[in-house]
């Protein structure tokens, strides 16, 4: 079974301001904006991902804030089949560093998707991360208080769904590295893809 053009949809995250807080949300230090690099990361990795032959929706293009359910719906009208959160990690510990990845627990797809997304990223992105880079997601109130994130953002796609926290911005390793663009970190994404279309043909095929 050969690879399948599956649709991709990314999701950069924050953007603009939020109509409740009134201020830019993600994390900021010094000049560097969550929301502004993963915008333009996504943009960058779309090109990739539309050269390697995988149509690709982004769930916004500029800098306006979109709600979460908007988010999965406009990843819902393309006919996307996964999609991956983009996203910058911070801490109040600058010792933090590292990619994390985060699925919903009992989505064998998407952990088998971030495992290839994982062992693909450069080892200077993991180096001294301190928690399982792959963390799958429990959607429960009781859960701690950092998991809730990633929860509000997955639970409004229905499709496999895979959130990436490129690096630390309060790390100062990462954050160099982020401030160079973080084009080593799209490579893994085009092969994450292909695998997933692989993946996911084969299972349309045995259906």
């Amino acid at each position: 079974m050969s690879d399948r053009n599956i649709i991709v949809a990314l999701d950069p995250g924050h953007g603009g301001r939020d109509w409740l807080m009134r201020r830019r949300t993600g994390a900021q230090v010094g000049n560097f904006v969550e929301a502004d690099w993963v915008l333009e990361w996504s943009h960058k990795a779309r090109r990739d991902l539309v050269d390697a032959g995988f149509p690709t929706v982004m769930t916004r293009t500029s800098d306006e804030h979109v709600r979460f359910r908007e988010r999965g719906q406009r990843a819902l009208r393309a006919k996307a089949e996964i999609a991956f959160h983009v996203h910058v990690n911070a801490s109040i510990d600058p010792e933090y560093q590292g990619v994390t990845v985060y699925t919903w627990p009992g989505n064998q797809d998407a952990l088998a998707i971030a495992s290839v997304f994982l062992a693909c990223v450069p080892e200077h992105w993991r180096a001294g991360h301190r928690r399982n880079p792959i963390v799958a997601h429990a959607p429960r109130d009781e859960e701690e208080a950092w998991m809730n994130a990633p929860r509000n953002v997955m639970r409004h796609f229905p499709m496999t769904s895979i959130l990436l926290e490129l690096g630390f911005a309060t790390n100062p390793t990462d954050l160099q590295m982020l401030k160079l663009g973080g084009e080593s970190l799209i490579v893994p994404l085009v092969k994450a893809a292909r695998f997933a279309g692989t993946l996911l043909g084969r299972q349309m095929w045995a259906d």
